[in-house]
């Protein structure tokens, strides 16, 4: 009896440990994906999606403030990376375009 109860003891703190863990990726995302989509909206006012996708991508991964719009020049093979959204920001190619 005392061994089953130490084993279900044993597998509640590892559940809480998993959860926790995953609560913790979570927020981390959420924070990202608040800087992303903001970088992002503010981005598209002036600068085509391409450039904005990387320029935001690469700015909330170094946790700095997105800097002032700027015309980018993308290289043509860049089609795979350019075609990534991340948190739901991307649009889907010829919607709405603004460069």
């Amino acid at each position: 009896m005392e061994g089953k109860k130490s084993s279900l003891a044993c597998c509640c703190l590892l559940m809480f440990l998993l959860l926790s863990a995953q609560q913790q990726q979570v927020a981390g995302l959420s924070k990202f994906c608040r800087c992303y989509r903001n970088c992002y909206t503010d981005c598209r006012k002036s600068t085509g999606r391409y450039p904005c996708n990387a320029n935001c991508f690469q700015d909330c991964i170094n946790g700095m403030l997105p800097p002032a719009p700027a015309e980018v020049v993308v290289p043509a093979d860049c089609r795979d990376i350019c075609l990534m959204g991340f948190c739901g920001s991307m649009e889907i190619a010829g919607d709405g375009e603004a460069s």
